[in-house]
């Protein structure tokens, strides 16, 4: 770990690193001697030799350290794309028997430097030695075949001789005598068969070789205390016949596409009328140790609940099995087809929805909610049938719930919330979950705090880091309000041991016993349903999904494989633009062979495009669905549809989803509508039924559909904001004719309560405002949103002033920045100002209310924005003039008249903007004229004239129009206008 780990200033950059690996054994025999004393010579020995040459060859899986980054990285090369082209011996060899060397060799591509994939003589552990010279076979098989081949890929790799020239020269030469064993072997056949002197070979070079070979093993067994190292020189003599056993079997069966395990061997000849203690036994007999023990294994279930004959009869178990998953299908959804115990669930089923027991046992109700989650989490998506039929036993569960009395109910009812609050988030209703939880928390009063702790997590920190406490406390059991006491004194206890059995690890140190934390297994089956935890197959599913994401297709398709989990395979392989993969895994389950061969003779290259199966799958409409997806083929939808008995609501979904791109909405709305009947409580099916309706007019319906939406689902800021669109589109009920109301009596006036009140025609756009102010607080940043709102806010009759300025500061704050003044509605604003102006004879600051909060916002938020709009600057001279401030009012048409006159063109092109340049001039007269004798209401110079010189400026800027426009607009009305205004500052 500190050779591994980064930190600023470090430069300790390893990738990858192993240890040192020993073998442990039950029994010492030849066999395990010589494995030992083979672990000892190729780590400490050959690895050491490779570390100092630049890096290992091989990372073990039995001690490896990987940086992840660095494995990521090149994960795309080891797990992607691996699983179609494995197509000879080869890369099988390569990639799946020795799998830890071309996990190596990829890493040492990767590497950027030397001496980033390292020997590390301080790191430990053991692994198991094989006991059997059958198992040693099949072992030495997998590693011969996994080495030549990852071999000839290093030494013919131009990469690595680059990096690493001095170890490829190592590795050549050791390959061409592999080890100092066979050169041993060699030299003493050598001299047994020579007639020469022994002073003609080389037997100073062979004695100091090998000499200085059995010192160096003999020293690292003293330094690791394991004295069976003497026997060192008996691997010399023994290990080259072995070695010739090992490579001319691995030779032999190298076509086998096997991994060669022995415990794959073992559950290959396993069957059903196996039982464990045969299994075990006949594996032993081959060889594999499999470390069972029979009695650990439970019997099969259906030896438990099925009749003998058909408990013994494999395919009538299966075909009942097919038949009970068939039944747990709901609303065209399949359950998950290798269920195991399935009949197990039929059976608790059966009972607890029998009227005898609902009626005459109380608790069967809960058993009967229990048995309805469990059908729903087997199913591939949750069905609207059984969500309906849950709920209702939630109801009734908690109604019974209210009526118990004593120190039960309490614990009764909290376990219940928590049990609902784990359906809810089944079905998507997290927001209720959550309330569920606070509630059961306070009924145990639960409490929980994050802080902070000092502490070292492993012997190898040297300093305290701060790691994550939760402190937690809930009410115990003691505190239900129980007043029952008991006479009897207690007996004496009797000590109990809970700390796990001491394990014999031969010459290894003893696991020290340590007391268990752990919760009993009657206390974890306890609470089961409350912790909901996924299914194995879920657990593995999701396992494969992550695979996906990081490139590793070959270990997502293993996965979903060995699931039977093909929907989820031929969506893996469409990820990856294998289209045509993924068709032709779902149509085998769906079609036979177009050959009409079985599926086992079928060749490669089948297309299955036969018959249907009778009958189809489980699964089928789900499979139909998918090929649907892959070719925008309606048929396919259709037949999924008709496959289900048109339950199957997903169907129509993507039908509709299918019409809403090619811009049929009819057919959309047709589609989407069959889909809600099945499921109506699936929000997006709600919110496309509605965006269709709406472009097809239909605006009472998408309200309706819309309110649907954002019932299930309140939190949808999009389905808020596509309400309110259809509210303002629906056409007001604004009847002339008033309708008549009851009669008067005999006290009352007839004109008082002849007729009832009139409709309110804005209505529709006040409930619009309200749904969207609910979707601008749900989706904060959205500016369209604020825009819609604030347009509305303003249509209104009379306006909403207060959400009109919010909405526009708010645009303001998201988009300011980017558009500047552009984000500013000039005649909402001009709007807003007026009713503040007349609605207020005076400003004063101190009185709360609209007009301060609309100043303060023009100030700290519409000023900042203005750069070129003469409109924005006579409006802030407007309000600077009603809160008595001429000097800014003055400096404002100032602005506004720069921002008309620097428009370019009016000089000598555009007529338009030229009038407009007159009216801005005689409008800045206008105001030099108002304002400049006035007094300053603000600044050091209170009390002067805002202007004393007002006529003198006047003059420069007509003086300063006039002349850029002779000669080309002389003589106009514009013309005319400046120049009477002119001869009145003259007068």
């Amino acid at each position: 770990m500190y050779e591994m780990e980064l930190k600023p200033g470090s430069k300790r950059n390893m990738l990858a690193m192993t240890g040192v690996i020993t073998s442990t054994t039950i029994k010492n025999s030849i066999i395990t001697v010589l494995q030992d004393m083979e672990y000892i010579h190729g780590q400490l020995f050959e690895r050491t030799v490779e570390s100092g040459c630049g890096a290992v060859t091989c990372l073990p899986g039995a001690l490896t350290m990987l940086r992840f980054s660095a494995f990521r990285r090149m994960a795309k090369w080891y797990f992607a794309d691996k699983a179609e082209q494995i197509s000879d011996l080869f890369d099988w060899g390569k990639c799946h028997l020795g799998e830890d060397r071309w996990l190596t060799h990829l890493f040492m591509i990767g590497a950027r430097e030397r001496y980033q994939i390292q020997m590390n003589t301080g790191a430990f552990c053991k692994t198991e030695a094989v006991q059997t010279f059958k198992s040693l076979l099949k072992q030495r098989r997998r590693w011969f075949l996994g080495f030549i081949t990852n071999e000839v890929c290093m030494l013919t790799d131009v990469r690595l001789w680059r990096r690493y020239p001095v170890l490829l020269v190592i590795r050549l030469a050791q390959n061409t005598i592999r080890t100092t064993a066979l050169l041993f072997f060699i030299m003493v056949i050598s001299i047994v068969t020579t007639s020469q002197k022994i002073s003609n070979l080389p037997v100073g070079f062979i004695a100091v070789s090998l000499g200085l070979n059995w010192l160096l093993m003999l020293y690292f067994g003293a330094k690791l205390g394991r004295w069976k190292i003497m026997l060192y020189p008996l691997m010399f003599v023994l290990n080259p016949f072995f070695n010739y056993i090992y490579m001319v079997y691995g030779i032999f069966t190298a076509g086998n596409r096997t991994w060669g395990g022995p415990r794959a061997d073992a559950a290959i000849k396993a069957d059903e009328h196996t039982t464990p203690a045969e299994a075990i036994e006949k594996a032993e007999e081959e060889g594999n140790e499999l470390l069972l023990v029979p009695e650990t294994l439970k019997p099969a279930s259906a030896a438990l609940v099925l009749p003998s004959d058909v408990a013994s009869d494999k395919h009538k178990t299966q075909g009942l099995r097919n038949k009970l998953l068939a039944s747990l299908s709901v609303d065209g959804i399949a359950a998950y087809k290798l269920t195991p115990n399935v009949e197990l669930l039929c059976l608790a089923d059966a009972i607890v929805t029998h009227p005898a027991v609902l009626k005459g046992v109380e608790p069967a109700r809960w058993a009967k909610l229990r048995t309805g989650v469990c059908r729903q989490r087997l199913l591939s998506e949750p069905s609207s049938t059984l969500q309906n039929l849950i709920y209702d036993d939630l109801d009734v569960v908690e109604e019974q719930l209210g009526k118990l009395e004593g120190s039960f109910k309490e614990q009764a009812q909290v376990e219940f919330l928590l049990e609902r609050a784990e359906v809810d988030t089944h079905h998507g209703l997290d927001k209720i979950a959550r309330q569920n939880l606070d509630e059961a928390k306070q009924r145990r009063r639960f409490e929980y705090a994050l802080t902070g702790l000092l502490g070292k997590r492993t012997k190898f920190q040297e300093k305290d880091f701060s790691q994550l406490v939760v402190l937690a406390k809930s009410a115990s059991n003691d505190e239900s309000g129980s007043t029952e006491t008991s006479d009897a004194a207690p007996g004496p206890v009797e000590k109990e041991e809970t700390g796990p059995a001491k394990l014999d690890l031969n010459d290894d140190t003893l696991l020290e016993p340590k007391e268990s934390e752990s919760a009993s297994a009657s206390e974890r089956l306890r609470y089961i349903f409350q912790l909901a935890s996924p299914y194995g197959w879920d657990l593995e599913a999701e396992l494969a999904a992550r695979w996906v994401q990081l490139g590793g297709l070959r270990s997502a398709l293993e996965i979903y494989e060995r699931l039977e989990m093909w929907a989820e395979a031929a969506l893996c392989w469409a990820a990856t633009e294998r289209e045509d993969k993924a068709k032709n895994m779902i149509k085998k389950q769906l079609f036979h062979a177009t050959s009409g061969k079985s599926d086992v003779e079928a060749d490669d290259d089948e297309t299955w495009e036969g018959e249907e199966r009778q009958p189809p799958p489980m699964d089928a409409p789900r499979l139909y669905c998918i090929l649907g997806d892959i070719d925008q083929d309606v048929s396919m939808y259709e037949k999924a549809w008709t496959v289900s008995k048109e339950r199957y609501a997903r169907a129509q979904r993507s039908l509709g989803r299918l019409y809403i791109t090619k811009g049929d909405m009819v057919k959309a709305a047709e589609a989407y509508s069959k889909s809600l009947r099945v499921n109506q409580l699936n929000q997006q099916s709600w919110f496309a039924l509605g965006c269709a309706l709406l472009e097809l007019a239909q605006f009472e319906k998408a309200v309706a559909a819309f309110g649907r939406c954002v019932q299930i689902d309140d939190m949808d800021a999009e389905g808020w904001s596509n309400l309110a669109a259809a509210l303002l589109r629906c056409e007001p009920d604004t009847d002339d004719g008033a309708k008549p109301g009851a009669a008067p009596a005999d006290d009352e006036d007839e004109s008082v309560i002849t007729y009832r009140e009139k409709p309110d025609p804005q209505k529709h756009r006040q409930d619009a405002l309200k749904a969207l102010k609910r979707a601008a607080g749900l989706k904060h940043d959205s500016y369209r949103i604020w825009e819609n709102l604030l347009i509305v806010a303003a249509s209104l009759s009379p306006p909403d002033y207060n959400s009109a300025l919010a909405a526009q500061k708010r645009i303001i704050d998201i988009r300011g920045k980017t558009d500047g003044e552009k984000c500013i509605d000039k005649q909402i604003l001009e709007m807003l100002a007026s009713h503040v102006i007349t609605t207020s004879d005076r400003y004063d600051a101190t009185q709360p209310g609209l007009p301060r909060i609309f100043v303060k916002f023009m100030d700290e938020s519409v000023i900042p924005l203005i750069t070129g709009s003469a409109e924005l600057w006579q409006l802030v001279s407007k309000l600077a003039l009603w809160r008595n401030k001429p000097s800014s009012a003055l400096d404002a048409e100032e602005k506004s008249w720069r921002a008309v006159t620097a428009q370019p063109g009016w000089e000598t092109e555009n007529e338009k903007l030229w009038n407009l340049v007159v009216d801005a001039t005689v409008r800045l007269c206008e105001a030099y004229e108002s304002f400049g004798p006035m007094e300053r209401t603000e600044g050091l110079a209170s009390g002067e004239p805002v202007a004393k010189d007002w006529k003198f400026k006047a003059r420069s800027a007509l003086r300063g129009i006039l002349g850029k426009a002779k000669g080309t607009w002389e003589g106009t009305d514009g013309w005319e206008r400046l120049q009477e205004t002119m001869q009145g500052l003259k007068a």
